[in-house]
């Protein structure tokens, strides 16, 4: 157990040295409709524009991913990538999804708690 704090310690420290955000739903309003699955989620995008979100969703679906849209209160429609329960595995999938050609630089990991 005491070597899991490590290592999330770890995983934390390198996710700021990257200048990737960790970001809580609250922050953003609050979900709205959805019902979140997992801890974690690598952003990749977040928009006003339902259709725009959309499009994110296909272009991820057409590169293997198993996106997940996720509504806030504010109004914000993200496209989510890489859900997880551990913050290891969620790191690991925020660096394989920044490879990818449609992934922004600014993409951030979502912790739902």
């Amino acid at each position: 157990e005491h070597q899991k704090v490590i290592d999330s310690l770890a995983v934390m420290d390198s996710i700021k040295q990257n200048k990737n955000n960790m970001i809580k739903p609250d922050s953003l309003g609050g979900l709205l409709e959805t019902e979140l699955d997992a801890r974690y989620y690598s952003i990749v995008g977040s928009f006003r524009s339902r259709a725009n979100a959309e499009s994110l969703l296909r272009t991820a679906t057409a590169n293997g991913y198993t996106p997940t849209m996720i509504t806030f209160r504010n109004g914000l429609i993200a496209v989510g990538v890489g859900s997880s329960d551990n913050i290891r595995d969620a790191y690991s999938s925020l660096t394989k999804v920044s490879a990818e050609k449609f992934c922004p630089a600014d993409v951030w990991i979502l912790v739902n708690e």
